[in-house]
């Protein structure tokens, strides 16, 4: 199928975004199709009908109907039965990204004891489902791929915003684990933290055993991935919200105006008003 291949084809903003895609798919009932193991995560949109989805590592059969989302691990070989006349969007992604620093770490300590790693459909609120046409829209058109990480953001941004801890911890249950522990733990430092030794000890970590767990978890090195994610969440920040410039800086540990404009201009090659102004006077 043509479209299979050109969910691994999309190029990122860094090297957690690899190869994230939208795609969307029609079934007749009655119809079974297998997504190849991959290095991908994949987030199952159910638009229209009922499907039966088997995720290989878990030999688990989960039912999802319209409008609900399942989530489905990376290395895994995904088989999707159609239970009926079925539409759906397929996102997938390598990496899991919190836009905020509180995405995973308010519900994995509490839920790590309580939940197994089956996996659980979830329902699609009102927004999701807004977001989800303009998708459609946008692969309708084939200009998906222009879009496809911004999207990428704008959904972790309303799973963040439009469910709770437990529901996030839930949904996401097959990564639960210690490894995802640690990355949350991560993440939930790092927007405060100006340099490696003191997010190591934000983590309540030695230096060494920081450095040694970072390399065993993330693929980059550990000040590559602060700048990274620093500059993901100003970008994020300036094009895409009318939070104020005080909040950002005071979010993502700027000392001072100064400070952020420097940033800025190194990053983007522009003050932050310049952003988003640009980005906003883009907007319909």
């Amino acid at each position: 199928m043509k479209w299979i291949k050109k969910l691994y084809n999309t190029s990122a903003l860094n090297s957690e975004l690899a190869q994230s895609c939208f795609a969307t798919k029609h079934f007749e009932q009655r119809s079974t199709w297998t997504l190849p193991s991959s290095r991908n995560h994949h987030i199952l949109f159910l638009l229209q009908g009922r499907a039966e989805v088997v995720c290989s590592d878990l030999s688990v059969k989960k039912q999802i109907k319209m409008d609900e989302m399942l989530f489905l691990h990376k290395n895994n070989t995904i088989i999707i039965t159609a239970l009926a006349d079925t539409m759906f969007v397929l996102h997938s992604f390598q990496e899991v990204l919190p836009l905020s620093v509180d995405f995973f770490a308010e519900a994995m300590p509490a839920t790590c004891q309580t939940i197994n790693r089956k996996f659980y459909p979830l329902p699609t609120d009102a927004l999701l489902q807004h977001f989800l046409k303009g998708i459609l829209l946008y692969t309708s058109h084939q200009k998906i791929e222009f879009v496809a990480d911004k999207k990428h953001q704008e959904l972790f941004f309303l799973l963040e915003h439009q469910y709770t801890p437990q529901e996030k911890a839930t949904f996401f249950a097959p990564l639960v684990g210690k490894q995802m522990d640690f990355k949350s733990l991560v993440r939930k430092q790092s927007a405060h933290s100006d340099s490696v030794q003191d997010l190591a000890r934000r983590c309540n970590m030695t230096y060494a055993t920081f450095l040694r767990r970072f390399k065993q978890n993330f693929s980059d090195s550990p000040k590559r991935w602060i700048d990274k994610q620093k500059v993901m969440r100003v970008c994020y920040l300036l094009e895409q919200t009318t939070t104020s410039f005080s909040f950002i800086m005071n979010e993502l540990a700027f000392s001072s105006e100064s400070r952020f404009t420097e940033f800025c201009k190194k990053h983007f090659r522009q003050t932050p008003t310049e952003i988003r102004n640009r980005a906003f006077a883009r907007k319909p």
